[in-house]
């Protein structure tokens, strides 16, 4: 019989109406043999059994008025349904292994061997290397052997230096530096600093970047937040190693430097850009005009071109400053003034 029809209130209240009065029809029968007391009991369980059918039959007409109860209702029902599906696919599946997939399974030998070498050394001599590279932490090296791995790498840091030394150019001598724990310091004021260190004595081993800060800061700014953004940081970074890895070992510090160089002059130009702007929205366009700027090349700027003197004439004085990609120089000014 399918319990999910769905069934009329008209309807139960007639099934509920038969029942009642087939039960009244057998107290009728059955309660002329029974004595005064007896039939007293029956009539009083009749009435309360009929009473309860009734007041159930009420609440469920009086729940039924509402559409938001045959929601919640047909809401419960599927999830039930669902549920119950699923626990009856899982206990096919689980039967259709236990007798077809799992038939022939059994359980392996036990490695009596391995376990009593265990009990006995409290070790495993036959683990596997990359399984104990994975999960057995190697100890950690001493003092001793810790200083002579970096003064070896200082070592051949500074025998790197000597040989590249010939080949490099003069300004870009002074920004390099040998610090005590295995690197080389590239650092320029105010622009860039660079850490680079090498992996073996091998003259064929590249330069490795290991640290990249930059030191350009806006003055004018409160919050002092850096002007590079970190995914930036990382292409220039992932950049400057590319440049390192070249096989010519005698410019590849050069290379690096000027790209780090240019990058910075670029960003201190765009800062000088931005404090101008500030600057001239804060005092007026009287005395100052940004005339021309260029990212990374070059910035234009105007001044006194309002006084009545630059007015009569149709002249005005103006600053240009121009970064240059040469590694000695950080920017090129010209001032041009009006000829009287």
């Amino acid at each position: 019989m399918n319990t999910n029809l769905p069934i009329c209130l008209g309807q139960l209240l007639h099934i509920l109406i038969q029942d009642t009065y087939h039960d009244l029809s057998q107290l009728s029968e059955l309660l002329h043999s029974r004595t005064d007391m007896e039939r007293k009991i029956q009539l009083a369980r009749f009435s309360r059994k009929t009473n309860h059918h009734f007041v159930r039959l009420l609440a469920l007409a009086n729940w039924a008025s509402s559409p938001e109860n045959f929601k919640n209702l047909s809401t419960f029902t599927t999830f039930l349904d669902t549920q119950s599906r699923l626990y009856v696919d899982t206990a096919d599946l689980l039967y259709l292994q236990e007798n077809q997939g799992l038939k022939g399974s059994e359980l392996p030998q036990f490695c009596i061997v391995s376990a009593i070498d265990i009990l006995r050394s409290s070790t495993y001599s036959f683990l596997p290397t990359c399984i104990s590279r994975c999960l057995i932490s190697l100890s950690s090296i001493s003092e001793n052997e810790k200083l002579s791995t970096l003064h070896k790498l200082d070592r051949n840091l500074r025998l790197r230096l000597i040989n590249l030394v010939p080949t490099l150019p003069y300004t870009l001598i002074p920004s390099l530096k040998l610090c005590p724990k295995g690197c080389l310091t590239m650092r320029v004021a105010n622009e860039f600093s660079a850490k680079l260190t090498l992996l073996s004595d091998d003259p064929s081993i590249p330069w490795r970047l290991i640290q990249l800060d930059f030191l350009i800061h806006d003055k004018r700014s409160f919050d002092n937040r850096p002007l590079v953004h970190s995914q930036q940081k990382l292409f220039l970074q992932l950049l400057v190693q590319s440049r390192l890895f070249k096989q010519d070992d005698e410019n590849v510090l050069t290379e690096a430097y000027q790209l780090l160089h240019s990058f910075c002059i670029s960003m201190q130009l765009q800062v000088l850009y931005t404090q101008l702007i500030q600057l001239i929205n804060h005092w007026g366009k009287h005395n100052l005009e940004v005339e021309e700027y260029i990212p990374g090349d070059r910035l234009r700027l105007a001044y006194w071109y309002s006084s009545p003197m630059n007015l009569i004439l149709d002249m005005h004085c103006s600053i240009t400053i121009s970064a240059l990609p040469s590694i000695s120089t950080l920017f090129r000014i010209f001032i041009r003034l009006p000829i009287l």
